[in-house]
């Protein structure tokens, strides 16, 4: 049975990918901006939860894995990084138990979009257009999309290899 696919690459803007087979002739993808609607920082977690868990309940959780651009190897600022972490914890709430989670290095995920691990931003939407045919412009739905297509490319067993070494 074919696996359906979720990529997320979390940030403030969060970049959102999924895919389908069998449903979806191509994968969806999107952008939710988390500090749209101001109030405290603590909001976006809210917003990411909520979003989340939407995601989860539309696309159903069963045959589900989730694929997240990681941290490791960023080479931004401290905060940027504990902002990320705080909305990957967000994301690992709203699966549970019940949708597993593989984290891909940034680097990987360049590689496997681009064909090298130091790929910049614009050459992730080249990337994305040639490969996948998207039709957009956004660097970070670009890079959840590339993180939906690498859990297709991994396959079930793939991706749970990948979670059990952790």
């Amino acid at each position: 049975m074919p696996i359906k696919t979720l990529g997320l690459d979390v940030a403030l803007k969060t970049g959102w990918a999924y895919f389908r087979p069998g449903i979806d002739e191509t994968p969806v993808c999107g952008k939710i901006n988390l500090d749209k609607g101001g109030g405290p920082k603590a909001m976006r977690c809210q917003r990411m939860l909520a979003f989340a868990a939407a995601m989860l309940t539309d696309l159903g959780r069963d045959n589900l894995y989730v694929v997240i651009e990681g941290s490791k190897g960023f080479t931004r600022g401290m905060y940027t990084v504990s902002v990320q972490n705080k909305l990957r914890g967000c994301v690992e709430a709203a699966c549970g138990l019940s949708v597993p989670i593989v984290e891909i290095a940034p680097q990987t995920l360049k590689k496997f979009a681009a064909g090298h691990g130091h790929a910049e931003k614009a050459d992730m939407v080249k990337a994305a257009r040639r490969r996948w045919d998207y039709d957009g412009r956004d660097d970070d739905e670009a890079d959840a999309l590339a993180a939906c297509m690498y859990g297709q490319h991994l396959g079930e067993a793939g991706i749970r290899q990948k979670i059990a070494k952790g």
